[in-house]
């Protein structure tokens, strides 16, 4: 027997085949070399009892990295399938009443082990899972009906007070995990894969800076006793002017910069994009260029979370006051926030901004999407805002046409010699 012990668990595999105890070094735990044993009536080499022993102990062993990386603990259902189907002994029997979350955690691991999920895709699905354990802790596919699913929604929204768009969101990684279900055999209800939550939601205007607003930040004197926040601002203007999310302006190394250009193959899609520097980004750089960084990194970027947190205080002291009204539902109930910009920003409002100023600043659509490499227009189009001024435009075209067809009017009730000496006029 294999067996494993870990916090109140204890699993016990048997290898399939049985060992002499004259024969057996209990302080290897291994048959001992060059003999043999009896197994009925054939006799097994100590190499293949221990390669069977091996086989087992590394198996074990993956099971508990696989977890590790995603910061969770097996259950014991869940190292017994996953050895099981590390070894190719799986049985074949129904799995109806099995918790879904030994089953949730296969899934997470499989998305590790063979999409390279990121670390924000595992945080997210192991949020969702925590949020199905508060539901129902004893959750099982053949508990998991239609009207289970409605009773989640309304766990999410009562319980957990989350927003339409969030609820929506929650629903959609579910999902995932279902159709990953139904192609392991686990789950066939269409009713409960296909279920989507009926649920309002408001397209609120994205949060960026505009050209004047980016050009307030970007001349903004960060104050002596607060130096910390240059850092941030310098990030967050090469963010801004280059397009990069932050994962990748996160890994940036000194050797993608190559003369003019970042040569860099992006951490979310994996897409390979060559950017030119503006003055902008290029005096960014300079002014680390003396500056090492661990791991050969170009910048000095912190964590996500503390990235925002001094952001906001950044855009505080920068004066980005502009209010920003959010409306949303949560349930049927519709409410409404008004903000200050810089309440809203995020690092990702970098990359915000880099699409809405280089579209307004006469960029085409396909200039930009080849920075930031979105595959299409509308998958780009989440990102898209007009400032005011862009907006004004597509109203004074009106103006702008009517004065010029009473331009051509006028010029209809003229004689030839009238409009001659007006165009001699204007030259």
């Amino acid at each position: 027997m294999v067996r494993v012990r870990w916090n109140t668990y204890e699993v016990g595999f048997f290898v399939g085949y049985y060992a002499e105890p004259s024969k057996w070094d209990n302080a290897l735990q291994r048959a001992l070399k060059s003999t043999t044993h009896l197994n009925g009536k054939e006799k097994i080499s100590a190499a293949v009892i221990n390669r069977a022993v091996q086989d087992y102990e590394n198996s074990v062993e993956d099971c508990f990295k696989s977890c590790e990386s995603m910061g969770v603990i097996p259950d014991k259902e869940f190292l017994k399938q996953f050895v099981n189907e590390k070894l190719g002994k799986t049985k074949s029997s129904s799995t109806e009443d099995e918790s879904i979350y030994s089953i949730f955690d296969r899934f997470i691991v499989d998305g590790c082990d063979l999409n390279g999920w990121a670390d924000q895709t595992v945080k997210k699905f192991v949020t969702l899972k925590n949020h199905l354990i508060q539901f129902d802790k004893k959750l099982t596919f053949n508990s998991l009906t239609e009207e289970k699913m409605q009773s989640f929604q309304k766990y999410l929204t009562n319980t957990i007070k989350y927003r339409n768009v969030s609820n929506k969101k929650a629903f959609a990684n579910f999902t995932w995990f279902l159709r990953w279900a139904e192609d392991k055999g686990y789950i066939s209800d269409k009713k409960v894969i296909g279920y989507k939550p009926k649920l309002k939601e408001v397209n609120n205007e994205i949060v960026f800076l505009d050209w004047n607003e980016f050009m307030q930040l970007y001349n903004y004197q960060v104050p002596e006793n607060k130096q910390y926040l240059q850092r941030i601002k310098d990030v967050w203007i090469f963010q801004a002017t280059t397009g990069l999310r932050y994962s990748d302006v996160f890994s940036l190394r000194r050797t993608q910069i190559k003369g003019d250009y970042l040569h860099i193959v992006t951490q979310k899609t994996h897409d390979t994009i060559r950017i030119k520097l503006n003055k902008y980004s290029q005096g960014i750089l300079r002014k680390y260029d003396d500056i090492q960084f661990p791991n050969g990194k170009a910048l000095p970027v912190i964590s996500n979370q503390k990235f925002n947190e001094y952001l906001k205080e950044l855009g505080e002291l920068a004066e980005l006051n502009e209010p920003v009204d959010i409306v949303f539902y949560v349930g049927g109930t519709r409410e409404n926030i008004t903000y200050k910009k810089w309440e809203l920003l995020t690092t990702h409002c970098a990359r915000r901004t880099f699409v809405c100023n280089s579209l307004s600043l006469g960029a085409t659509p396909e200039q930009v999407m080849a920075i930031t490499g979105h595959s299409s227009y509308s998958s780009m189009k989440p990102y898209i805002g007009l400032s005011d001024e862009d907006k004004d435009k597509a109203i004074n075209c009106w103006d702008t046409f009517s004065k010029v067809n009473q331009a051509i009017d006028l010029l209809k009730t003229l004689s030839k010699e009238e409009v001659d000496q007006i165009i001699k006029d204007f030259q």
